[in-house]
């Protein structure tokens, strides 16, 4: 499945329009979102049906970081939140707008949105919302978020680093 998602920061004015393909595991889902909101890291947690799934790293191979979007059988109109480390202090709603087989756009892709935002400078729903009313020139690049999250999410993990980053040994062996 494919989906069109809108994620606000709660209590702001700032959001992103974005679709996603279902066949994401929870950690890269997390980092794309977060690249649209111009933060490094997808360490967080995600609320989801009273359950709640930390992610550490967008390498995970196992546990709940791994778990398929697909999987947790979204709906239209759901609401989930989640928080990431780099917007400590700030939460995220992301309500599903469109589930479909096919969506008639490229994936991932940050569609719309408001407002610039860097995670180093808002550490409250106010000094985020002072900043969106100001009288700067505040100009969303969805082009260039557009391409980094792409950027991101064609890199082939390989599998034997994902596997040491997510704490296994590594496998060494000659044959003689």
């Amino acid at each position: 499945m494919q989906y069109l998602l809108k994620i606000q920061i709660k209590n702001t004015r700032a959001w992103r329009l974005l679709s996603v393909d279902g066949e994401y595991n929870l950690s890269k889902l997390m980092k794309i979102i977060s690249l649209a909101f111009s933060s490094k890291s997808c360490a967080g947690t995600l609320f989801y049906k009273d359950k709640e799934y930390v992610i550490e790293h967008e390498a995970a191979v196992f546990g709940d970081e791994f778990s398929i979007f697909d999987s947790f059988d979204i709906k239209e109109q759901d609401i989930f939140s989640f928080t990431l480390k780099d917007f400590d202090g700030l939460d995220f709603l992301v309500t599903v707008l469109k589930k479909a087989d096919h969506l008639d756009c490229l994936l991932p892709s940050l569609i719309a949105g408001t407002g610039p935002v860097n995670s180093d400078s808002y550490t409250s729903a106010d000094a985020l919302n002072d900043y969106l009313e100001s009288d700067e020139e505040l100009i969303l690049d969805c082009k260039e978020i557009t391409k980094n999250i792409r950027e991101f999410s064609t890199q082939k993990e390989n599998i034997n680093d994902a596997m040491i980053k997510a704490g296994a040994k590594e496998l060494n062996f000659r044959i003689e």
